[in-house]
């Protein structure tokens, strides 16, 4: 994966949170990726304690042109998008 993050303190206990993670494989006949966007606004509470609002995306995308080369033969494409807010706790140690 290859990825940035990035966290921005908009006041002492609220934070901006943002991610973007990248993975591209191509094995043969197979080429894959997976893609993953996070935003999340967070609160820390306490010092020990907050809680977070966010946003996700996940989307996978699978192909194979279909060989004999692990005696599966397959051929097609898959696609997989998901998106979905987030509410989470967080205790700090």
């Amino acid at each position: 994966m290859v990825g940035l993050r990035g966290t921005f303190a908009l006041t002492p206990k609220l934070f901006l949170k943002e991610s973007i993670e990248f993975f591209w494989i191509e094995l043969n006949d197979y080429e894959g990726k997976l893609i993953d966007i996070n935003i999340a606004l967070e609160y820390n509470v306490w010092k020990h304690l907050g809680f977070g609002i966010g946003y996700e995306s996940v989307r996978i995308d699978i192909d194979a042109d279909g060989d004999d080369l692990l005696g599966d033969n397959l051929s097609g494409s898959v696609e997989f998008d998901y998106g979905g807010l987030q509410l989470y706790g967080k205790i700090y140690f």
